[in-house]
C-alpha cells in the first residue's frame, strides 16, 4: 500500500500534488522499484516501466549522480558539489501603463484594419471576420484580423503599428527559440490568439480538438521591440481532462526589469 501524508498532499479526487522536496524525493524512492500504480477495487493503472532510467538520466543530466541530492544513484557527495541549474532566458520587460486609445485613434486604427484585411489574402467568410485593435505603448498597437479557420481553430495575422499617422506597420512573426516536439515547425501561427490583458501576453492556443483539452498554448510579451516567448505549454493526449493554463510548462523565460537592448 502506498500511503500518502494528507499534511504534506494537496488530495483531490482527481489530483494528487506536492511541493514539498523530502516528500517527492520519500515518494520517488518508494516506488521507483515498482511496475505500476493500481487502485484498491479499481482497474486503472498507471505504468511505471522506465520510470527508474527515467531518473537516472534526469541525475546524469544535472551531474547529481554520487551526491546527496540524487534521485537515484545516491552518494557521499555533498549538494553543493551539483553544478547550478543553467539561467534561463531573459525577456525585457516594459512599462505597459499606456494611455488608452481614443475614440478618434479606435476608429481610425479600424478602419486601417479594415484596409488590411481587404488586400489579404484570406479565406474566412466576411461576415465573420474580426478586427481587433490593443494598446502596447504610447507609440505602438497591436492590430489583429482574423484569417482562417476550421471547426474549432482561427487563424489570426497580427501587424505592430504605430499609433500616430501615417501609420507604421510590421507583421508579428512568432518563433520559437527551440525545436518543438516531433520536429514541428519553429513559425508559430497565431491560432486563436488573444491578449491576456492582466499579464500583458499574447497567447496563442492551438487546439487538438473542440473541448480545448489537449493542444499547444504560447504565452509572448511584448519588450518594447518585438514578441519573446514566456511560456510554451504542450499536452498531447486528448484525456477530457485538464485546460491549456494546466497543460505541462515545456519552456519559461524569466523577466528583467528593464527592456533588452
Amino acid at each position: 500500500p502506498l500511503k500518502l501524508d494528507k499534511q504534506r498532499w494537496q488530495l483531490t479526487p482527481w489530483h494528487l500534488k506536492t511541493d514539498d522536496a523530502a516528500t517527492i524525493t520519500a515518494f520517488l524512492k518508494n516506488i521507483q522499484e515498482g511496475k505500476a500504480l493500481t487502485l484498491r477495487g479499481g482497474k486503472q493503472v498507471i505504468s511505471l516501466s522506465g520510470l527508474k532510467a527515467a531518473l537516472l538520466f534526469i541525475d546524469a543530466q544535472q551531474k547529481r549522480v554520487g551526491s546527496e541530492t540524487a534521485w537515484v544513484g545516491k552518494g557521499e557527495e555533498p549538494p553543493l558539489s551539483v553544478p547550478p541549474a543553467p539561467a534561463l532566458r531573459a525577456v525585457g520587460k516594459v512599462d505597459l501603463s499606456q494611455s488608452p486609445l481614443s475614440r478618434e485613434e479606435l476608429n481610425d486604427l479600424m478602419d486601417y484594419g479594415n484596409e488590411r484585411m481587404n488586400n489579404s489574402a484570406c479565406s474566412l467568410d466576411p461576415f465573420r471576420r474580426e478586427i481587433r485593435v490593443t494598446a502596447l505603448t504610447d507609440e505602438k498597437v497591436l492590430l489583429m484580423v482574423s484569417c482562417e479557420a476550421g471547426a474549432y481553430n482561427t487563424i489570426w495575422l497580427a501587424w505592430l503599428v504605430s499609433r500616430q499617422q501615417p501609420y507604421v506597420a510590421r507583421q508579428v512573426r512568432l518563433t520559437l527559440p527551440f525545436q518543438p516536439p516531433g520536429n514541428a515547425a519553429r513559425d508559430i501561427e497565431l491560432i486563436n490568439a488573444s491578449i491576456d490583458e492582466r499579464r500583458h501576453e499574447l497567447v496563442t492556443l492551438d487546439k487538438g480538438r473542440a473541448p480545448g483539452d489537449c493542444g499547444t498554448q504560447t504565452r509572448w510579451r511584448y519588450d518594447g521591440q518585438r514578441f519573446s516567448l514566456v511560456r510554451y505549454a504542450r499536452q498531447p493526449q486528448c484525456d477530457n481532462w485538464q485546460g491549456p493554463d494546466a497543460w505541462p510548462t515545456l519552456w519559461v523565460t524569466r523577466s528583467v526589469a528593464h527592456p533588452l537592448r
